[in-house]
């Protein structure tokens, strides 16, 4: 099991994009974390909304990739509580979201673009969609 932050990938290129991913299920961190290594991606892997927000800020990095539903726990909060978090903070709120998830419907979609998400894409994860979302957001560090 993941504590609830830890680096699922790193890349040993200094100048890589840091992403981070946030997903209560360890399996689909390292699905995601796999993806994105053909990118030469650093990954840090969140499994609930909890710390998400802090470490977003604390980390600065180029994508974060965040699931809507994270937990079954109500005080775990959601993905909605971190996008709400990015959006309401001028520290974050240009930082880009991919918005994954596995419950999808025209409703959400709309309530996710007045939040200004740009990428939504349904679990379980395809390569090709995946790597059209990411791969405008990764600028490299100089």
């Amino acid at each position: 099991m993941l504590p609830k932050t830890s680096p699922i990938a790193e890349s040993s290129h200094p100048s890589s994009a840091r992403i981070v991913v946030i997903d209560d299920e360890p399996m689909a961190q390292l699905h995601i974390a796999g993806l994105l290594q053909y990118l030469d991606c650093t990954t840090l892997g969140i499994l609930s909304a909890d710390n998400a927000y802090a470490t977003i800020r604390h980390q600065q990095p180029q994508l974060v990739i965040v699931d809507l539903k994270l937990s079954n726990d109500p005080a775990d909060g959601s993905g909605w509580t971190v996008l709400d978090q990015l959006n309401s903070d001028p520290f974050t709120a240009d930082i880009p979201v991919i918005v994954i998830s596995a419950y999808t419907t025209a409703r959400i979609h709309a309530r996710l673009t007045e939040r200004g998400i740009k990428s939504v894409l349904e679990k379980p994860l395809q390569a090709v969609p995946f790597y059209a979302a990411v791969r405008p957001w990764l600028k490299r560090s100089p």
